[in-house]
């Protein structure tokens, strides 16, 4: 996967006066507030967007596994192709101290209609099992939804066959043609907000968890998609946000957003 990168730099002074805490207080007691405020700290921090993302048909990966393909999924391919996409983020802080407490990615199909999101990981659902560096499984049916239980017709019919869906997602697949088969994947950000089923954009939340572990590095994102049959392209608008806490001491005086540009991805199916 190759990336777009964009710089945003927090360096502009905190107008302390605007923010929700201090309109709490009077407006004679903000100066002695500020003067016993530590300095603000200041970031400049690289966002990386994936703009060669991963494209997988999931019918022909249900073909690698040599299952027959029962009459109520195979209608379900005569109206869609259904395929697994792999988006990514990441970010580098090269300047400054101030926090990065909240990163999001975002992307909508910009070309066609009648493209259906089936299903995000990682996604919300996951969020309970979800630690830094930790593999988690589930399941994934033969139209692309996941789930975090591995049904027992899963586990008796995996096969000694494996498969990358791009990046850090491996999947065992399944003689059991109710399934494309039992996936892992590595999470490096801890808590996942997702949004997008049954639409034709995406949208992931990535915060820290308990022990502040940094939203620093790379995280890829894949989608489950279904489109029209016989579409052969697919358009995205896709971009980055990215929040920072640049007086961490006192809530709310330093939190400050920016958005990336917009960037094209152009999928080949």
């Amino acid at each position: 996967m190759e990336f777009v990168e964009e710089k945003l730099e927090f360096v502009d002074p905190v107008k302390i006066e605007d923010s929700l805490l201090m309109k709490s207080f009077s407006r004679n007691s903000i100066p002695a507030i500020k003067k016993n405020l530590s300095d603000v700290e200041t970031a400049g921090v690289i966002v990386r967007i994936g703009n060669r993302p991963i494209v997988r048909n999931l019918k022909e990966i249900l073909e690698l596994s040599n299952a027959n393909i029962p009459p109520e999924i195979e209608v379900l391919f005569k109206k869609s192709d259904i395929y697994s996409i792999v988006h990514g983020i990441g970010a580098i802080r090269v300047e400054g101290n101030a926090s990065i407490i909240e990163l999001q990615y975002h992307a909508k199909v910009e070309n066609i209609n009648g493209a259906q999101i089936i299903d995000l990981i990682p996604s919300t659902k996951f969020r309970d099992v979800v630690k830094v560096g930790v593999i988690i499984q589930g399941s994934m049916s033969a139209i692309g939804a996941t789930s975090i239980q591995i049904p027992e017709e899963l586990t008796r019919t995996l096969l000694p066959k494996y498969l990358s869906l791009g990046g850090d997602m491996r999947i065992q697949l399944s003689s059991n043609a109710s399934f494309i088969g039992k996936f892992d994947f590595s999470v490096k950000f801890p808590v996942v907000q997702s949004l997008g089923a049954s639409s034709d954009s995406c949208s992931w939340v990535l915060n820290p968890d308990e022990h502040k572990t940094p939203l620093l590095g790379d995280q890829q994102l894949i989608q489950i998609i279904a489109v029209p049959k016989g579409t052969t392209k697919l358009k995205y608008k896709s971009w980055g946000v990215l929040k920072v806490d640049r007086q961490p001491w006192i809530p709310f005086i330093g939190d400050e957003t920016k958005k990336t540009s917009d960037v094209d991805l152009d999928v080949d199916l």
